[in-house]
């Protein structure tokens, strides 16, 4: 497989293509402008929580801004947000060959659909991403948590994609039943919502039991309406999704000493909902939180708490102030009436 397209290239899509590059593939990003500006003067540094680092110089980063660009790719990595994904999907099929494939690396659960609905026909993959990238100053990009990428099987494509990122450092795990693992992202990734109300870096959230408690809350109403939808979400990590609630709701001396052995994070390691709130951005609420209070609705199960979730980040969104930065106490207060529902 020769040159592949990142579509979307933000945080999560300049740090995956930074690490092809500097791997030696054939990469062409294509995003915004200010990102483009950004790496045409200082290059992108990628590096991550291991001490894993890399520098493109930036006559040497292969960034554009059009759609028309991505002719010539001979796959598309989507990493666009969920809300743009079906004009994303229209100006892959106006630029590349009906046969190429097409990966989704966006949250959210419904963008495998959208894009199979836009693009009949094509190959499309579903990826789960489970590690957290900061975007920070003059082109660098930082992942700040571990995890493996799940790539879905079964399209015929999957093998290649897969040496393609283990090429680069990246390791994959391929998996057949990708709906189940979207869900399990999303249900992990309410918590993006509450970091991005607190305004702290997640390790310092989730020292804090009562910021852990509004997000047991939210993740046990994801389960709740799963459940009644016959929908299994699928482990990913090291932890079962049906013991992440109680786990929060453990004293910080158990948690902390059960959460070192799961997971690991960078201490400046934020959430993309934070960034987007700092940047004065729309926000993907309503394919995280949105996503489980639709689903319960749809089978006739309540999901308070994160309907006042979402009432707060559009309430931040609003004001576009940046991130609220409340308190763990001001937070659980806040939802206070919905975790007595």
């Amino acid at each position: 497989m020769n040159r592949i397209a990142v579509f979307g290239a933000g945080s999560v899509g300049c740090y995956l293509g930074g690490r092809l590059i500097a791997a030696g593939a054939d990469v062409l990003l294509v995003g915004r402008p200010s990102l483009r500006n950004e790496a045409k003067k200082n290059g992108l540094t990628v590096t991550d929580w291991r001490g894993y680092r890399a520098f493109i110089e930036p006559e040497k980063v292969p960034f554009e801004t059009e759609p028309s660009f991505l002719s010539g790719a001979e796959a598309v990595l989507l990493a666009v947000k969920c809300r743009d994904t079906a004009n994303a999907a229209r100006q892959i099929a106006a630029y590349t060959p009906a046969g190429i494939p097409v990966i989704s690396l966006q949250n959210g659960i419904r963008n495998p659909a959208v894009l199979l609905e836009e693009l009949p026909g094509r190959p499309i993959l579903a990826a789960m991403i489970p590690f957290n990238i900061i975007h920070g100053k003059d082109g660098k990009f930082h992942c700040g948590t571990e995890g493996d990428i799940i790539l879905e099987s079964g399209s015929g494509f999957e093998n290649q994609i897969a040496a393609v990122f283990s090429g680069a450092g990246l390791r994959v795990l391929l998996h057949e039943r990708m709906e189940g693992v979207l869900w399990s992202k999303l249900l992990l990734n309410l918590n993006n919502a509450i970091n991005a109300l607190a305004g702290v870096p997640l390790a310092d959230e989730l020292r804090q039991p009562l910021y852990r408690k509004v997000l047991a809350a939210c993740i046990q109403e994801g389960l709740h309406a799963l459940d009644k939808a016959g929908i299994r979400p699928e482990k990913i990590g090291k932890v079962r999704l049906s013991l992440v609630p109680l786990l929060l709701r453990m004293p910080n001396m158990i948690f902390l000493s059960a959460a070192r052995g799961m997971f690991r994070i960078d201490p400046h390691a934020r959430t993309s909902m934070w960034e987007d709130l700092e940047k004065k951005r729309p926000t993907e609420i309503d394919c995280l939180n949105g996503e489980i209070t639709a689903l319960a609705d749809s089978c006739g199960v309540a999901a308070p708490v994160n309907k006042s979730i979402i009432s707060l980040i559009k309430k931040a969104e609003a004001a576009g102030c940046g991130s609220p930065k409340m308190s763990a106490r001001g937070l659980l207060e806040a939802v206070a009436g919905a975790l007595s529902e």
